[in-house]
C-alpha cells in the first residue's frame, strides 16, 4: 500500500531533485548500448525519457504519480503503481525491450516491492540501468534505503553482471547531479554481447 502521507505533487516533480543534465545521461546510454527500445520504470516528470526519444529511441515510460507530457515524442506513457506486483506483471507480461531503466525510484517504494522491481527490470531487457538512494542520502519520501550491495545481489541472482560503464563516464560531469554520478550502475545479462570480460 502506498503511503498517502508522502506527497508527490507537481511541485515535487518540478523541484531541484530533478535538476540535472539528462541530455548527457541519455547520450551516454545511447553511445554505450545503442538501444532502439527502452522501458523506464518510474519516469517521474519524464526528463530522461524525453532526452532518449530525442535521440531516436522508442520509449515506454511508467509512473505511479506523475503525468508527463510527451507530445510529439516517441514515448508511450502509462500510469502504473510500482508498489503493486500484479499491476506490474499484467503490464510487462510479454513485453521486451533493449534496455530497462529505473533511476532513483526504488527508495520511494515500499520495501517489499524491491525484489519485484528488479525481477521485472531483468525480465524485460538484457541491459539494466539502475540507481537508488543509499542509507544516509537525504531526500523526499525515501522509505526504502538500501546499500548498493543489496541491489547488486538481486541483480546478480538474475544472471546479470555489473558493467559500470555509465558511472565511469558521468564521473567528470558536474552538470549531472551527484546522486546520478555516484549511484547509477549498469548491468548486462551474462549472455549479452557486451558482458564485461573477466
Amino acid at each position: 500500500m502506498i503511503d498517502q502521507t508522502i506527497a508527490y505533487t507537481s511541485d515535487y516533480f518540478q523541484s531541484q531533485a530533478f535538476d540535472t543534465d539528462y541530455q548527457t545521461l541519455a547520450l551516454y546510454i545511447v553511445e554505450i548500448y545503442h538501444p532502439k527500445t527502452v522501458a523506464e520504470l518510474g519516469c517521474g516528470p519524464g526528463h530522461l525519457s524525453r532526452e532518449l526519444a530525442k535521440l531516436g529511441v522508442q520509449v515506454t515510460s511508467v509512473d505511479g504519480y506523475s503525468q508527463p507530457d510527451f507530445t510529439g515524442l516517441s514515448v508511450e506513457f502509462y500510469p502504473l503503481n510500482l508498489n503493486d506486483p500484479n499491476a506490474i506483471a499484467n503490464f510487462f507480461q510479454d513485453k521486451h525491450f533493449d534496455l530497462a531503466i529505473s533511476l532513483e525510484v526504488a527508495e520511494h517504494l515500499q520495501p517489499e516491492s524491491s525484489p519485484t522491481i528488479i525481477n521485472w527490470l531483468t525480465k524485460v531487457a538484457p541491459v539494466v540501468i539502475f540507481s537508488a538512494a543509499v542509507p544516509g542520502q537525504g531526500g523526499h519520501g525515501h522509505i526504502n534505503l538500501r546499500t548498493r550491495d543489496y541491489w547488486h545481489s538481486l541483480l546478480t541472482e538474475s544472471n546479470f553482471m555489473i558493467s559500470d560503464r555509465i558511472r565511469e563516464k558521468l564521473r567528470n560531469h558536474p552538470s549531472v547531479a551527484p546522486w546520478y554520478r555516484y549511484n547509477v550502475l549498469d548491468y548486462v545479462h551474462a549472455n549479452h554481447p557486451q558482458v564485461p570480460q573477466t
